[in-house]
This record gives C-alpha cells, structure tokens and sequence, in this order.
C-alpha cells in the first residue's frame, strides 16, 4: 500500500515529499506489516509494526523526527 505524498515543506529539507510505503511482512513467523519512508527514490528509513495502523503511526512519527533534526 502506498500512502499519498507527506509534505514536508517549511523544515530544514526545503521542498522534501516523503511517500510511506507499507506492505504485508513476507515473513509468515513473524506477521506484521513493513514500512519505509523514501524521497525521490531514496529510502530513509524502514521498519516493522504489529498492525498496518501501527505501520501509518511509527513512520509518521519518524517523518516528524527527520523533520525535527
């Protein structure tokens, strides 16, 4: 699943749109869903969460980390 385009604009990364793709985790022993955060082809970072709303949250809320540093 991918989610619309995250606007960033006004934060250090000046015009950076980060896109949250989240799958279904292919590892059937461990479930889940897995998230990346990319910008124009670049992954910034990745993760795994128990739920696909746990997947939306923690990589919100990773964006906004990005955005802070």
């Amino acid at each position: 699943m991918n989610l619309p385009t995250h606007d960033n604009s006004g934060t250090n990364d000046r015009n950076a749109r980060f896109e949250i793709h989240i799958d279904a985790n292919p590892d059937r022993w461990r479930g889940g869903f897995q998230w990346a955060i990319t910008n124009s082809g670049i992954e910034f970072d990745c993760g795994l969460s128990f739920t696909e709303e746990d997947a939306v949250n923690d990589a919100q809320q990773r964006i906004a980390e990005i955005q802070r540093a």
